[in-house]
C-alpha cells in the first residue's frame, strides 16, 4: 500500500533583489513591490489555512551576508541572507519582510538555491514534510558557479524537493523549445539563465513548474478555501452476509463550514503567556450563595416532561446505545428514483478502496458498475466507530472518466423527520397565460450558460460550488487578517473580490448583476399575470397587530395573540375527570400530585426549593442541604430521617442492589455526626445496623463496611464518643454481636425483616 501524502509542508522562499531586479524597479515598475506583496500574501495565507506549514525567506542580492554556508565556508555564497528561519510563519514575519529593501547587490541564483536546499535539510531531516522551494527572480545576473548546476539538479531530486520559479519578465519557452541547442554565445546572461531554469524545473520534476509573478499574485491574492488533509472519516469493511466483506475507506466530501470561535484573552498577562485565560467553574447553592456545591455533590439529569431524572456518570454510560464493531452491512437495494434528496442528511461521503489494495478493487468496482448499470442504490447500516449508534445510510455508484467510487449519506430516522400539514393544491387552476410566463422566468434565468470559463472564455455554468464562496467566511478572514496587522486599525470594507465572486447578488460588481437585470421584465410579466396585491400594514408599533391569512376556510389569524390555554390531561372546563381514573393510578391530592410525582419529585436535586425532607431518590444530597439550613437548627431531624432512610434502603434491597447508595449514605452520616458532635447517634445507629446485617441477610452488606473501615467513631475524631480506637477496631472486626460495649445500643424500633426473610 501506497503512503499517504505528508500532511505538512517545509518552505524556502528565495525573493531576487539583485543588480538587475533593481535596474528593473526604475521608473514606473513595480516588480519589487509585486514580488514583495506576492511574498506577504504567501505567508498570510499559511498563516490562514496551513497551521502547521513552516515557511522560510532568503534574500538574495543583500549588501550583507548572513546565512549558515558562510560561516561553514568563509568568503563563500555571499550577498545571501536569511531573513527569517524556516518556522511556523508569524505576523512579525510579514513585518520583517516590509522593511526590506532593493540593494542591487551580486545575485547568485545557483548559490542561493545550494542554500536553500540546506536549510530545508537541516530543518527536516528524515521528518514527513513535503519540501518545496520558490524562486522570485529576474533571472539576469550573471551565474558564477555553473558547474555547480547538475549537483543542485540531483540534490533536489534526491531529496524530493520541488522548485518553483515565479519569473519577472520572461520569455517563457515550451518543453520542446527549452531542449532545442542554440549557439549560447548569441544568447544573453538572462537567456541563458532562463534556459537553464527550465532545464531545472523539467529535469527535477515533483510538480515542479515557472509561473510569471503577475500570475503568481493574482492566484494569492484570490479568494481561497482552507485545503483539508486527505483523512479517512472512517476504515470499514462493506458487508454482503457473512462470507463477503470488501475494505472501504470513507472521505467527507462536503461538511459545514463553522467559523473560528472568539477565544477570551488577557490584557494584563503577561506577553510570555501570550494572553492565556483559564476558565474555572464553581456551583453554589441557589438558596445559600456561600456553599458551594463540589463535584461529588453534582449530578447530571435529563429533562423528562416537565421532572427533571438524575442519572450518574455509570448510568450514563449505560444509556448510549451499543452498536457493535464498526462496519457497513448491506441491507437492501433500491432504485435510485426511490431515494428522495431532502432525505439526505449531513455532508456526504465517498466509499472507495484501499490504496493499491488490489484485491479489494477487483471485487468494489463490479459492485460499483452494476449499480450504475441497474440504476440501484445500496441501504446500509453503518456504524463508524465500535460500539457507537448505528445509522441507515444510502450508497449510490458516481462514475467519472476513470474514477468509479460509492457517494454515502445519512437517511433520516422517524424521529428525524418534520411532518407538516398544508393546504390541498389538488383542485387549483392555471392559465395558459401563467404558465408561458413562469416558464419565461425560468428559462431566462437558466444557470447553464449564465457563466464564463476564464481560460477558454466560454459560456459555462455558474454557481458551481467550487466557483462560490461564503461572503459571511470571506469577509470574517479579511477582517481577522486586517487586524492581524493592524491591530489598531478599524474593520475594512467589504472586499471588491468578495462582492464578486461570493452570492452577494445585490452588489452591482458581482458576476450575475446582468443576469439577474435580464430577468427583470419577465418577472415584472410573471406578476402582472399572478394577480399579485400589495397586503397593507396593520396600523401599531412593530410587527403588533399583523394579521396573516391561511387558506384554509379559517379566516385571519392574529399571530401576536396569546396562545390558547391547554387544557389538563383528562380534566375538562367544568373540572370533571374525562378518563375515568386519575393519571399513574393515584389518587387526587390537595397539591395536584400523585404518589409517584411525590416519590420523583427531584426539583429538589436542583435546590430550587428549601430541603424539608429526605427521600430515598437522592439521599445523601438531601441530607447535606437539610443539614445546611440556615432557617433553623435540623441537625437532629436530618440525622433521623436519614436512619430511617438508609434501614428501608436495606429493607427493600434485592440482593446488593441498593447497598452502594446505602454505603454513600452511611458515609455522609458519619462525616455529619463527627462535625456536629453527634458521635453517640451515630454509634448506636451503626450499632443497630450491625445487628441487623449479622442477624440478617445482610451479611455482605457488613462487609462491605468492614473493606471501608466504614466503624464507630472514636475519642480521637471527636470529643463527645467514648469508643476507643481499639474498641472501633474490635468493633468492625467482630461478625458476631459483642456482648458489650462501652455504648450499650438501644434500638428504639425493632427492624422488620427484610425482603427476602419476608419471601421466605
Amino acid at each position: 500500500m501506497s503512503k499517504a501524502p505528508p500532511s505538512k509542508e517545509a518552505v524556502v522562499v528565495i525573493w531576487d533583489l539583485g543588480k538587475h531586479m533593481k535596474e528593473l524597479s526604475k521608473g514606473d515598475s513595480k516588480v519589487v513591490e509585486e514580488g514583495r506583496a506576492a511574498i506577504a500574501e504567501y505567508l498570510l495565507k499559511k498563516i490562514q489555512y496551513s497551521h502547521q506549514d513552516e515557511v522560510g525567506v532568503v534574500l538574495a542580492g543583500t549588501a550583507d551576508t548572513h546565512n549558515p554556508l558562510a560561516v561553514q565556508y568563509p568568503g563563500e555564497y555571499q550577498n545571501i541572507t536569511v531573513l527569517t528561519p524556516i518556522g511556523k510563519p508569524s505576523p512579525e514575519d510579514i513585518r520583517k519582510l516590509k522593511g526590506v529593501k532593493c540593494d542591487g547587490g551580486k545575485m547568485d541564483m545557483i548559490d542561493s538555491l545550494v542554500v536553500a536546499g540546506d536549510l530545508l535539510n537541516a530543518r527536516v531531516k528524515k521528518l514527513r514534510f513535503r519540501k518545496r522551494v520558490f524562486l522570485f527572480t529576474s533571472a539576469g545576473d550573471d551565474v558564477n558557479k555553473k558547474e555547480d548546476l547538475e549537483a543542485v539538479v540531483q540534490s533536489f531530486q534526491l531529496n524530493e524537493i520541488s522548485l518553483i520559479i515565479v519569473g519577472v519578465d520572461f520569455t517563457y519557452l515550451t518543453p520542446e523549445q527549452a531542449a532545442q541547442e542554440e549557439d549560447w554565445a548569441d544568447l544573453t546572461s538572462k537567456q541563458q539563465n532562463e534556459k537553464v531554469l527550465h532545464h531545472m524545473v523539467g529535469t527535477i520534476g515533483h510538480d515542479s513548474i515557472i509561473t510569471p509573478l503577475e500570475t503568481a499574485l493574482r492566484r494569492l491574492t484570490d479568494l481561497s478555501a482552507r485545503s483539508v488533509s486527505q483523512r479517512t472519516a472512517t476504515r470499514a469493511c462493506l458487508e454482503f452476509g457473512e462470507d463477503l466483506k470488501i475494505p472501504l475507506f470513507a472521505y467527507m466530501k462536503t461538511n459545514k463550514f463553522k467559523l473560528a470561535t472568539l477565544r477570551k484573552i488577557s490584557k494584563k498577562a503577561d506577553e510570555d503567556s501570550a494572553g492565556k485565560v483559564n476558565l474555572e467553574r464553581r456551583y453554589f447553592r441557589s438558596d445559600d450563595t456561600d456553599i458551594e456545591v463540589l463535584e461529588d455533590d453534582r449530578v447530571k439529569a435529563y429533562r423528562y416532561g416537565c421532572t427533571v431524572v438524575p442519572f450518574n456518570e455509570v448510568d450514563s454510560q449505560v444509556l448510549k446505545f451499543d452498536g457493535g464493531l464498526k462496519g457497513m452491512k448491506v441491507l437492501a437495494f433500491v432504485p435510485k428514483t426511490s431515494i428522495r434528496r431532502h432525505h439526505l442528511m449531513h455532508g456526504s461521503c465517498v466509499l472507495t478502496t484501499p490504496c493499491a489494495d488490489t484485491d479489494a478493487e477487483s471485487a468494489f468496482l463490479p459492485f460499483v458498475q452494476a449499480l450504475y448499470e441497474t440504476d440501484m442504490g445500496a441501504v446500509l447500516r453503518v456504524v463508524k466507530r465500535n460500539y457507537t449508534e448505528p445509522t441507515l445510510c444510502v450508497a449510490w455508484p458516481h462514475i467519472t472518466s476513470g474514477k468509479r467510487c460509492l457517494m454515502m449519506n445519512e437517511l433520516p430516522y422517524c424521529e428525524d423527520l418534520r411532518k407538516y400539514d398544508f393546504k390541498n393544491q389538488a383542485n387549483e387552476t392555471l392559465t395558459a397565460e401563467q404558465l408561458r410566463s413562469a416558464e419565461a422566468v425560468i428559462n431566462t434565468m437558466d444557470l447553464c450558460d449564465a457563466g464564463m470559463d476564464e481560460d477558454t472564455q466560454e459560456p459555462c455554468e455558474a454557481l458551481r460550488p467550487r466557483d462560490v464562496y461564503n461572503p459571511t467566511v470571506q469577509y470574517f478572514q479579511q477582517a481577522v487578517r486586517a487586524r492581524l496587522l493592524k491591530p489598531d486599525a478599524a474593520l475594512p470594507p467589504v472586499d471588491s473580490k468578495i462582492a464578486k465572486s461570493c452570492c452577494l447578488f445585490a452588489s452591482e460588481n458581482n458576476n450575475l448583476a446582468g443576469f439577474f437585470r435580464g430577468a427583470v421584465p419577465h418577472i415584472e410579466n410573471l406578476k402582472n399575470v399572478m394577480s399579485v396585491k400589495l397586503v397593507d400594514r396593520v396600523e401599531g408599533k412593530g410587527t403588533e397587530g399583523k394579521k396573516y391569512w391561511f387558506a384554509d376556510g379559517r379566516g385571519p389569524v392574529d399571530i401576536d395573540a396569546p396562545p390558547a390555554k391547554k387544557p389538563k390531561l383528562g380534566v375538562t372546563d367544568d373540572g370533571s375527570n374525562t378518563t375515568g381514573a386519575s393519571y399513574w393510578n393515584a389518587t387526587n391530592t390537595n397539591d395536584n400530585k400523585s404518589t409517584f410525582e411525590k416519590t420523583l419529585d427531584v426539583d429538589r436535586v436542583l435546590d430550587k426549593t428549601v430541603v424539608s425532607t429526605i427521600t430515598t431518590v437522592t439521599p445523601v444530597s438531601d441530607f447535606k442541604a437539610m443539614i445546611t439550613r440556615v432557617d433553623g437548627d435540623f441537625v437532629q431531624q436530618a440525622i433521623t430521617e436519614m436512619q430511617n432512610v438508609i434501614t428501608k434502603l436495606l429493607q427493600d434491597s434485592i440482593r446488593s442492589q441498593l447497598y452502594n447508595k446505602a454505603k454513600e449514605c452511611i458515609q455522609a452520616l458519619r462525616e455529619a455526626c463527627v462535625c456536629e458532635d453527634e458521635a453517640e447517634a451515630f454509634n448506636t445507629y451503626l450499632s443497630s445496623v450491625k445487628k441487623l446485617c449479622v442477624s440478617g441477610q445482610k451479611q455482605k452488606f457488613w462487609t462491605l463496611l468492614q473493606t471501608l473501615n466504614i466503624t464507630l467513631i472514636t475519642t480521637h475524631e471527636a470529643p463527645d464518643s467514648k469508643v476507643t480506637k481499639q474498641e472501633a477496631e474490635m468493633f468492625l472486626k467482630a461478625m458476631e454481636e459483642e456482648e458489650e460495649l462501652p455504648i450499650q445500643p438501644s434500638v428504639e424500633a425493632e427492624l422488620d425483616d427484610d425482603l427476602f426473610g419476608a419471601l421466605d
